[in-house]
């Protein structure tokens, strides 16, 4: 399969295969001064779309994080087929939540309620909806990472998962997850934040956004909504899908 000039493999074992966030072409960003490559950290990466994107476009590393090693192996082959560098294209599997928080420097504690529920509900935390955690039959692993900052992260978590470590809930609590890729990101470095509930009005998410970042120490110099394409349809125009590039 050949999207937005990147070979993509379209024959991963798992039906429920989701297409990764796709935003508009042409949003009119506003110009990168910053000239070096970036070292990107690709969260819930799934098949790793965003990070085979971020490496073919010039970033120096990249990082991709995700419950299910059956998707990451398949994020390398899409990797290899587009000719990366795989000594710049990691991938580690894990569960993203303690990961997330070992990055940026933030204790890890096991929710005990949570221990025996696995992957919990179908779902996982290494990617979107039921796409992969519950097939390939793990419990939660702790991450074993150390801390430290990307220049760019990419927090596209699944609208809802379980593990023995805390939920992925974006509707009721997206700031646990956001506030880990914040502090892990470079002062001048962006997060690429992604909200699928149709339910979430965009407006009071980036204000959620907002002071999720001003408390953890870092605000938020710019905020940038990414539309989505016409892949993403919405008849009333409140799209499901909604992307936020921000800035700190």
């Amino acid at each position: 399969m050949h999207s937005d000039g990147l070979d993509v493999l379209n024959a991963f074992p798992n039906p429920n295969l989701y297409p990764n966030p796709d935003p508009d072409p042409n949003p009119h960003p506003e110009p990168n001064p910053d000239p070096n490559p970036h070292q990107v950290l690709n969260a819930f990466s799934f098949t790793c779309g965003a990070g085979v994107a971020a490496l073919a476009g010039g970033a120096r590393s990249v990082t991709n994080l995700d419950f299910s090693e059956s998707a990451l192996a398949t994020g390398r082959l899409n990797a290899a087929a587009n000719g990366l560098p795989a000594d710049r294209f990691g991938t580690l599997c894990a569960d993203a939540l303690p990961a997330l928080r070992q990055y940026a420097g933030l204790p890890v504690a096991q929710d005990r309620r949570r221990q025996r529920g696995g992957g919990g509900r179908g779902a996982r935390a290494g990617g979107r909806g039921a796409r992969g955690g519950a097939a390939d039959g793990g419990r939660a692993r702790p991450a074993k990472v150390s801390a430290r900052q990307f220049d760019v992260c990419v927090l596209d978590p699944p609208t809802w998962a379980t593990t023995s470590y805390g939920a992925v809930d974006l509707v009721r609590d997206y700031q646990s997850l956001f506030k880990p890729c914040v502090l892990a990101t470079r002062p001048g470095g962006t997060v690429l934040a992604t909200n699928h509930v149709s339910a979430v009005d965009m407006e009071e998410w980036m204000g959620q956004l907002e002071r999720c970042a001003l408390k953890a120490g870092r605000p938020v110099s710019h905020m940038q909504v990414l539309p989505p394409e016409a892949d993403f349809p919405s008849p009333d125009g409140r799209h499901p899908l909604k992307m936020v590039l921000v800035s700190l």
